[in-house]
């Protein structure tokens, strides 16, 4: 008999943890720390860390107490989203060289030296005078 009244007990309790969540939500746009990061799908130690960094959303302080706007996280959420435009189709034929480096430097590195023996310079070996003669 007690295991079912544990159990009345903890759907009462879940019940009233849901009650008072919806509650507060109707009655202030204002979350806490832990709030924001479960609204946020992120820890609340990642937003105390990105709030120190002045990375995260818009926070205020009210009196000692860290409030975040619902509309604040909404925004920063939005703001975070990657481009979702369709890409640029790629241009036809193979792409040589990087991305981004410039074409002038790479070709000058390609150039042989000025003053470099190329092979056809060089003597065959049969031609060479050893002094065996």
């Amino acid at each position: 008999m007690a295991g079912a009244e544990d159990d009345n007990w903890e759907d009462d309790n879940r019940n009233d943890e849901t009650a008072r969540a919806q509650a507060a939500r109707r009655g202030t746009p204002f979350l806490n720390t832990e709030q924001a990061a479960a609204y946020l799908g992120l820890s609340p130690r990642k937003l105390q860390y990105m709030r120190s960094r002045c990375t995260g959303p818009r926070y205020r302080l009210h009196s000692r107490f860290v409030r975040y706007h619902i509309d604040d996280l909404i925004f920063w959420s939005r703001s975070t989203a990657p481009n979702v435009e369709a890409p640029e189709p790629a241009p036809k034929g193979r792409a040589r060289g990087r991305a981004g480096a410039d074409p002038s430097r790479s070709k000058a590195r390609r150039k042989p030296l000025k003053d470099a023996p190329t092979r056809a310079a060089d003597p065959a070996p049969e031609d060479v005078d050893r002094g065996d003669d």
